[in-house]
């Protein structure tokens, strides 16, 4: 598999500050940079951490349920950053949605939009740098 690399991560995390489509009335950029550091501190797939709703997130760490994960085998708690935990706590006053990370356009605009984050970051954006990266 691949990673990025931290000086990597600090161009990603540079590009998601400039990201102005908001989501869910929420700051585009606060949203990336919750959706990207959860999907660093659990290791999840990004299908499963857009299913995860509210009463999945407990005051330091993330439920992702069975029925959400790959295999479907076993739920999984997860620690969060201090970080990651509060900007997500600041993420959902911005929402009223179920889901921690609604999505209020074409699923496909997910993968479109971060695209975009990476190539401004100047980085690759090939199927194998996705959000699995």
């Amino acid at each position: 598999p691949l990673g990025w690399l931290p000086e990597e991560l600090d161009k990603l995390f540079a590009s998601i500050a400039r990201e102005e489509i908001e989501v869910y009335s929420a700051p585009g950029s606060l949203w990336w940079r919750c959706l990207i550091n959860t999907l660093l501190d659990t290791g999840e797939r990004i299908g499963a951490i857009k299913l995860v709703r509210r009463e999945h997130l407990h005051p330091e760490h993330l439920l992702v349920p069975a029925e959400f994960r790959k295999g479907k085998t076993r739920d999984r708690l997860y620690k969060l950053s201090k970080t990651t935990m509060d900007d997500i706590r600041l993420l959902l006053k911005h929402h009223d949605q179920p889901e921690i990370f609604p999505w209020d356009r074409n699923v496909n605009q997910v993968y479109y939009r971060y695209k975009k984050i990476l190539q401004r970051a100047g980085l690759p954006a090939t199927s194998k740098h996705k959000l699995h990266a």
